[in-house]
């Protein structure tokens, strides 16, 4: 697969909160397409680095890891305005939005008030560890993301 083992040139990105998820729906690649498809653009990348260096360079820009595939995923122009009412108040950066709204709940079917405190969803704060919680099985999906804490 894609995962390579020096990623330590990713650790300036050690501050950002990623998800982990365990116990979501399962896709199919296919479903999983249309469903992102709807929100973002997608590729699949050759490699982790090809898509973590894209995932520095744009906001509203994540990726998706599976066992068995990366997907950058880019939220689709215009795509924003639909969180506008459809999402608790707060002081919520941009991009933890479109995370919450667009991939949580939308996609995964991840309601906004039962992602509070839900066993489904960790936090994660290195690339390194979603890599290996992805790897090992304790997680099914990570979404990277760059969104640095305050």
């Amino acid at each position: 697969m894609m995962y390579k083992n020096e990623i330590s040139k990713y650790e300036n990105a050690s501050r950002c909160v990623h998800r982990l998820l365990k116990g979501v729906r399962y896709f199919p690649l296919e479903k999983l397409y249309y469903e992102l498809n709807l929100f973002f653009d997608i590729q699949q990348p050759s490699t982790l680095e090809d898509a973590v260096a894209t995932l520095n360079a744009k906001e509203n820009t994540f990726v998706l890891l599976h066992k068995h595939y990366c997907l950058l995923l880019n939220l689709k122009q215009g795509a924003q305005s639909y969180i506008n009412g459809n999402f608790p108040e707060g002081d919520w950066q941009s991009e933890e939005k479109v995370l919450h709204y667009f991939i949580l709940e939308k996609v995964f079917g991840i309601m906004c008030q039962a992602q509070l405190g839900s066993q489904i969803i960790k936090t994660a704060n290195r690339i390194e560890a979603c890599i290996d919680a992805v790897k090992k099985c304790t997680a099914d999906y990570a979404i990277i993301r760059t969104s640095y804490l305050d």
